[in-house]
């Protein structure tokens, strides 16, 4: 049998050896994580490309559609900034009038 993934293992990063006949097993089944130390640095890179794209779109959002709000605003401040305006065009809000929340 393979041995437990510890508290121990998933601080210190450290590969965890799987016994030869599960990691055979695992292979015939054709399971993507063959190893837990593949699993591990995946899931790492994976939420680092996450935290990087998130703070690319805020700068993005920021910079161009609405500077003025403050960079604390989420993503999701600024989707019901856009339907806001959208629903003040749709009664009668023109382009000439100033959109005040």
């Amino acid at each position: 049998m393979a041995q437990k993934l510890t508290r121990k293992h998933v601080n210190s990063m450290q590969p965890v050896k799987l016994h030869a006949l599960e990691f055979k097993q695992r292979q015939e089944k054709g399971e993507k994580w063959l190893t837990s130390e593949t699993k591990k640095r995946s899931v790492r890179i994976e939420a680092l490309h996450t935290r990087n794209n998130l703070a690319t779109l805020n700068q993005r959002l920021d910079g161009e559609f609405v500077g003025n709000l403050e960079r604390s605003q989420s993503i999701w401040d600024l989707i019901l900034v856009e339907r806001s305006a959208k629903w003040y065009k749709s009664v009668g809000g023109g382009e000439n009038r100033d959109f005040q929340m």
